[in-house]
């Protein structure tokens, strides 16, 4: 807890708090353009599953796996792999 640091620990924690905000800031505003403006397409876990199931099969051809860290638990797709999908259900 804070009130238990002394004041000196307490601005530096001030500090690190507000450079990681900073950070954050910054990372949101830098993958701004390359996020989706509308809601996700890949909504549900069944999409997700028709999905791998493809990559798979080889359906949708080479396929790139990245890690990314990140914290919590997310799934990211790019938009043109979503729209092959797409196209071969079609």
């Amino acid at each position: 807890m804070w009130r238990k640091l002394s004041p000196e620990e307490q601005g530096e924690k001030l500090l690190l708090n507000q450079s990681k905000r900073g950070i954050a800031r910054t990372i949101r505003h830098l993958l701004s353009p390359y996020l989706m403006k509308s809601s996700p397409l890949v909504a549900k876990l069944g999409d997700l599953t028709k999905l791998v199931s493809a990559l798979q099969s080889g359906q949708l051809g080479s396929v790139r796996v990245v890690s990314i860290k990140v914290p919590g638990n997310f799934v990211f797709v790019a938009e043109e792999l979503l729209r092959n999908l797409e196209a071969q259900e079609s």
